[in-house]
């Protein structure tokens, strides 16, 4: 009877000794995790690689794991980041966004040589050459228009740009003429149009937009590109209805007729 008590006390027993086990690993991970969290934080990347060979993986991190190099990029932890591509970690598709948006050009010509992608997003699913364009960002739009990114690129999810906008578009709205300078260079097409029934700017072209900000040398690179002023938005207006409101002689001649393509002088 005694040892059938015994027994039965030590499978009792079975359950604590299992969650005991499991505390002691969730708390080893986290303290490994927020070690990893300090290491990339400092850029030390002797003790990044550390951690990662002894098996702590900020994937796994609560409540939101992120990649070791998505970690080394938003905390601009270039030597980690050196030291985690010679390990063999490659950048996921937005790693670059990060420091992009705050101009690191040696982070993302890093990046883009380890086979990051320039057709990035930000965490808000927002293509990333179109909040490049809203920054003036222009330098930054040209290393990545020039590693391939699409110029074309349009917004697919509510932000502070309606739905269907281009780079184009978010240049000429943040009266940006070297973002469009730089997208014309990348051939960006400049008849496309806002799809968006929710805006006031639907239907309208990155001309429109251009004349609207009273944008003259951007309003002029445009009409020399090929945009057409004949373009009605949805409220009906053309380049031409909406010059005539600037009080500018020189747009009103720009958009008087329609445009006829041209090649584009880029000054």
């Amino acid at each position: 009877m005694e040892r059938r008590g015994a027994i039965e006390k030590a499978v009792l027993l079975i359950p604590v000794v299992i969650a005991c086990v499991m505390l002691g690993r969730y708390a080893s991970e986290r303290a490994g995790q927020r070690a990893m969290l300090e290491a990339v934080g400092r850029d030390d990347a002797p003790e990044v690689i550390r951690l990662l060979d002894r098996g702590i993986d900020p994937r796994r991190a609560k409540p939101r794991g992120a990649a070791p190099i998505s970690l080394a990029a938003s905390a601009r932890a270039n030597k980690t980041l050196a030291a985690l591509l010679k390990r063999g970690e490659r950048p996921a598709l937005d790693d670059i966004a990060a420091p992009a948006l705050r101009g690191d050009s040696e982070m993302v010509d890093t990046l883009l040589k380890a086979g990051a992608d320039p057709n990035a997003h930000t965490r808000g699913l927002v293509p990333l050459m179109l909040e490049l364009a809203s920054e003036r960002n222009t330098p930054m739009m040209a290393r990545l228009l020039q590693a391939g990114a699409n110029p074309n690129v349009v917004s697919k999810v509510a932000w502070n740009k309606p739905l269907g906008c281009t780079p184009l578009m978010a240049s000429t709205l943040a009266i940006n003429p070297t973002g469009v300078i730089a997208l014309l260079h990348a051939r960006c097409h400049v008849n496309d149009r806002i799809d968006d029934p929710t805006s006031v700017w639907n239907g309208y072209t990155a001309l429109m937009m251009g004349v609207h900000m009273r944008d003259l040398r951007s309003v002029k690179m445009l009409v020399q590109a090929g945009a057409r002023t004949d373009i009605r938005g949805a409220d009906g207006e053309t380049a031409g209805s909406l010059a005539k409101r600037t009080g500018s002689k020189e747009i009103v001649a720009l958009t008087a007729n329609s445009a006829r393509p041209r090649t584009a002088i880029l000054r």
